[in-house]
């Protein structure tokens, strides 16, 4: 064979080929980096978890310290949804200008900190104003997880992978219930200066260790790479895929087989010219808020237009109604629980919820002689324990069934499940039916949540993914807001208003679900 000088030129050059994002995640293969990735993913999602789950865990415990009635409940369980409104699309605006990792590490830590400063609320009107400034910060960080997570998975791994972020969810909310029971359920009590602490307080400062690791694990870690790429800065990124190929595979950083990448800032789209634009300046101190306005309308104008605005809706729809129902459900199931290892009957959670001498749905439940009395039986949280751990199996069971079944189906039919169990809560006749129907209903939810989690970042290109997920999850917000805030005002209307609103909300994103796109293995843009 003639091995001439011209063909052992085009013999390199064909090696040397640029190559676009999949083919250079593919080549760093599935090892320690990604486990490492995963596992500080778990411990950011248990913080975010922590921010939206307390202040229904202490609804039982804090109900006589902050003097709570039904309506302070409702908006002290919904006004971290409230912050989150104000800040998402500020945050998503950010991430996809300035990157997923200084979301990721400043909210992460910053959430550490807020928890230490709720622990020092001393009334009503302090904590709720704290956990809306609370919602703000966390706002950004759950919408740049799951960007950034993605970003980092080829189409081979990357539907498990954001379906097995969400069993983080699930996790993190056992984690939050399981310090708890170890806390909640003690009589602490003690005094700092002229102020007496109880064990709500302290619940606060043992979960701010959660934010603050998980803030400083999140400063050693990397860029997105495909964020770098989209924006043209494909040497920072080659670097990135070396990195992360290194880790996995124990070998040399010069040994990874991709030696240059394409330039696929000038593939976004053709309806991306302004996003192109953000990347062409991006890094060259354009710091005036002229600027820094341009750059918001410029990242959200498409969205206004096909082909991104109905996709934009549909997310945004489905994501509303889904947490609607699912927040809801998990947030007044501590208080719900409270009830029913406070009551002696066994004819009907009616029995439990409504009776006679709460009519007005009072939680406050004051003795014969008109003391505030704290329920801290361990049930509450045990319950509420068995519950969210559902939640895991059921998220784990759909990661196995994904590839067979598809994420899209995964969703319709977890959708209708939730929406059936929690009908059926209205005809449960003991405490052991409502928890089996109470997993299958908050549970599963989740599982689906985890399905629709895998289909967004595949609905647009990675100029728009951030933003896009940011609106989509500001709308998911919003339900969880409303829905927190109706609950008690249904529950005072009757039984059965509560639980066939809710299984509504439910059925709602199963209809419009027929609607999307298969998306399982679809690469990402």
């Amino acid at each position: 064979m003639n091995n001439s000088p011209q063909m052992v030129t085009l013999l390199c050059d064909l090696g040397n080929e640029s190559k676009n994002f999949e083919e250079a995640i593919l080549a760093t293969k599935f090892g320690l980096f990604n486990i490492i990735l995963l596992a500080s993913c778990m411990i950011w999602f248990t913080a975010s978890l922590i921010e939206t789950t307390t202040s229904g865990v202490i609804l039982p415990i804090a109900q006589c310290d902050l003097d709570l009635d039904p309506n302070r409940k409702g908006w002290l369980t919904s006004i971290t949804f409230f912050g989150m409104i104000f800040g998402a699309t500020i945050w998503g605006i950010i991430g996809d200008i300035y990157g997923r990792k200084i979301i990721i590490s400043g909210g992460v830590f910053l959430l550490g900190i807020f928890n230490i400063v709720y622990g020092f609320s001393t009334s009503y009107y302090m904590l709720v104003t704290l956990k809306f400034f609370g919602g703000v910060i966390a706002s950004g960080p759950v919408a740049a997880y799951m960007v950034y997570v993605c970003e980092f998975h080829g189409v081979k791994y990357r539907v498990r992978v954001l379906m097995l972020m969400s069993a983080f969810i699930s996790i993190g909310a056992v984690n939050v219930m399981v310090i708890a029971l170890l806390i909640l359920t003690r009589p602490i009590n003690f005094t700092i200066g002229s102020t007496e602490y109880h064990s709500w307080q302290v619940f606060f400062w043992a979960c701010s260790i959660i934010g603050l690791s998980g803030g400083f694990i999140s400063l050693f870690l990397p860029e997105s790479p495909k964020f770098l790429m989209s924006l043209g800065r494909n040497e920072e990124a080659l670097r990135v895929f070396q990195r992360i190929y290194r880790i996995n595979t124990r070998k040399s950083s010069d040994s990874y087989p991709i030696k240059s990448l394409k330039d696929e800032s000038k593939n976004a789209s053709e309806n991306q010219q302004n996003v192109v634009y953000i990347a062409e300046h991006h890094g060259k101190a354009e710091k005036s808020p002229t600027s820094v306005i341009w750059k918001a309308f410029s990242q959200f104008l498409p969205l206004f237009r096909p082909p991104y605005l109905g996709k934009c809706l549909l997310a945004g729809g489905i994501e509303f109604f889904l947490l609607l129902g699912a927040n809801t459900m998990r947030l007044w199931m501590p208080q719900v629980f409270a009830l029913l290892s406070d009551s002696d009957s066994n004819d009907g959670i009616c029995e439990h919820i409504v009776q006679p001498e709460i009519s007005k749905f009072d939680f406050t439940n004051h003795t014969d002689d008109n003391v505030c009395q704290v329920l801290n039986d361990k049930s509450i949280y045990v319950n509420s324990i068995v519950v969210q751990a559902v939640g895991v199996l059921g998220v784990f069971l759909a990661v196995s069934l994904v590839t067979t079944v598809g994420n899209k189906t995964i969703l319709i039919v977890t959708s209708m499940v939730a929406s059936v169990a929690t009908v059926a809560i209205y005809f449960a006749k003991n405490s052991v039916t409502i928890v089996i129907l109470y997993s299958l209903s908050v549970g599963i939810a989740f599982s689906g949540q985890a399905s629709f989690n895998s289909i967004v970042p595949n609905l647009v290109p990675t100029a728009f993914r951030f933003t896009v997920i940011s609106v989509s999850v500001t709308l998911g917000r919003l339900g969880s807001m409303l829905g927190n805030l109706i609950f008690p005002n249904l529950m005072q209307l009757g039984c059965w208003q509560p639980f066939i609103t809710i299984g509504l909300a439910f059925f709602i994103p199963a209809v419009l679900c027929l609607f999307l796109p298969r998306t399982t293995k679809q690469p990402l843009s």
